[in-house]
């Protein structure tokens, strides 16, 4: 039997300056099953994927996470490179991994994460409008199977 106990998600963003449009990785999110945690899972994620970034051709990789986990793997403040959050901000919890020396010479401007990550209001209504509706029928509906379980116990003594 296999059992996922951790996993790591990439995605493509860009940053984006007057000059141009660069691509680049976001990684988010790494998790580790808690009853898994501190055997080493979430650094073998980690640095596997980083060598299989690097492979690809990627030059660099974005997050959002605690500087105090990923800065053990080379993750410094996006400020050195002059890459700033979408708002033009910056924050100790946005990071950037450059995967070789000079990669991301010339990569400046703001990180935009892939659109699949924007969320339209009324899209995300009519989604919850379904998905409550949908809720709603799995539960009369296993209500229902539960009654005809309990009622045919009852009726087979």
């Amino acid at each position: 039997m296999i059992v996922v106990v951790g996993h790591i998600i990439y995605s493509k963003a860009k940053v984006v300056h007057d000059d141009g449009e660069f691509d680049i990785l976001c990684m988010g999110p790494l998790a580790v099953l808690p009853s898994y945690q501190g055997n080493g899972i979430g650094s073998l994620l980690m640095n596997d994927s980083i060598e299989a970034a690097k492979a690809l051709g990627h030059r660099g990789i974005v997050i959002f996470g605690n500087p105090n986990y990923y800065h053990r793997f080379g993750f410094e403040n996006a400020m050195k490179y002059n890459i700033q959050t979408a708002e033009g901000t910056n924050l100790e919890e946005f990071m950037v991994l450059e995967l070789y020396e000079g990669s991301l010479t010339g990569i400046h401007g703001k990180f935009y994460a892939d659109s699949v990550f924007s969320v339209d209001q009324e899209e995300l209504a009519n989604f919850e409008k379904q998905f409550s509706n949908l809720c709603n029928w799995i539960m009369r509906e296993a209500y229902t199977a539960s009654l005809f379980y309990y009622n045919h116990d009852l009726n087979s003594k």
